[in-house]
């Protein structure tokens, strides 16, 4: 077969809707991506998948935070929290080699290994047109169709970015989410979004979450201060803000690293309840909140041991059907 190598964030996974909460689209992105992987390979393709993990250039940082204001001010949050660590695990059990990509610009790791493997492009992204000296065929979208793919070829005559030369070495990848990537680089600085439609009537839960990482912090070995960043509403000046701290490791909550359905009930027991939803707030909104609070701790457990690492979605399925959220429970 023929590789493919898939910029897995350029297209959509989860399903999404007024309607639609987040424990179904992750349990929806499941069967997708199996049906997904099988009809490539039945077509005679063997994908590989690149996720961003790297530090944004600056100019990607803050197109980024410009996005996570605007969630937080409308109160929105149209994919689930952890959504790149899900795509990575679901592709991994479906056999799939993924890529973490450690390069401030990923395009620069899709291309190098398509053109190492002499394989093909899968984006939309008109960056990848831009490569000096490069071979392989880019296509732009896809299909699947009675078991198998139909690729769109790349449209030329789009927009590219200037030409740049190919890496002349593959750069750095690693196969598991890089949720700490710049702490394990000795960056010591923590910069999240907003996992939840309801950060601006009910808080940041990346900041509620804060003595569980800490906990994370000591577990890793970290002595130094880690500069957390996140957005909050501002009810004083009517806008969104960046909260920024500076906080150090504490072992504390070290032992609820090794029991996620206890941290979530010590840290958010409104998890718990999730028919006792506020007044005055949607029901799939409080339902995303109830999964943000559930997804932001596991995320914290899975990274705490390496052999959780790839089990946040089971993590995910046993709470929302102990809760009657997941689909069939």
């Amino acid at each position: 077969m023929s590789p493919i190598c898939i910029d897995a964030l350029n297209f959509q996974w989860f399903k999404a809707g007024p309607r639609v909460t987040h424990w179904q689209s992750v349990a929806t992105a499941r069967g997708g991506v199996g049906r997904t992987v099988d009809a490539f390979r039945r077509t005679g393709w063997e994908p590989i998948v690149f996720i961003d993990a790297a530090l944004k250039t600056s100019e990607a940082q803050l197109k980024w935070q410009r996005r996570r204001k605007e969630e937080v001010k409308k109160e929105e949050k149209r994919v689930p929290q952890a959504n790149s660590v899900i795509l990575g695990e679901l592709f991994s059990d479906a056999g799939v080699q993924v890529h973490y990509s450690l390069a401030s610009d990923p395009d620069d790791t899709l291309a190098a290994y398509a053109q190492h493997l002499g394989g093909a492009v899968l984006s939309s992204d008109g960056d990848y047109q831009r490569y000096i000296g490069a071979t392989y065929k880019q296509y732009s979208t896809f299909e699947v169709s009675q078991g198998t793919v139909i690729l769109q070829p790349w449209q030329k005559g789009k927009r590219s970015s200037s030409p740049r030369n190919l890496p002349e070495q593959l750069p750095a990848t690693q196969s598991t989410s890089g949720a700490l990537t710049e702490i394990q680089q000795g960056i010591m600085q923590y910069m999240r979004g907003a996992p939840s439609p309801l950060v601006r009537k009910l808080g940041n839960p990346h900041v509620t979450v804060r003595s569980l990482r800490q906990a994370l912090y000591s577990r890793m070995g970290v002595t130094e201060l880690v500069v957390e960043k996140f957005p909050v509403w501002s009810e004083e000046n009517q806008q969104v803000e960046w909260t920024e701290e500076s906080v150090g490791p504490d072992p504390t909550l070290a032992h609820l690293l090794d029991h996620p359905q206890q941290a979530v009930a010590h840290i958010f027991p409104e998890a718990l309840s999730p028919n006792q939803k506020p007044p005055g707030v949607q029901n799939v909104q409080w339902l995303n909140h109830v999964y943000a609070m559930h997804a932001v701790v596991f995320e914290l457990c899975c990274l705490s041991k390496p052999g959780e690492v790839g089990k946040l979605v089971p993590m995910l399925e046993t709470a929302g059907r102990g809760l009657g959220l997941w689909p069939g429970s």
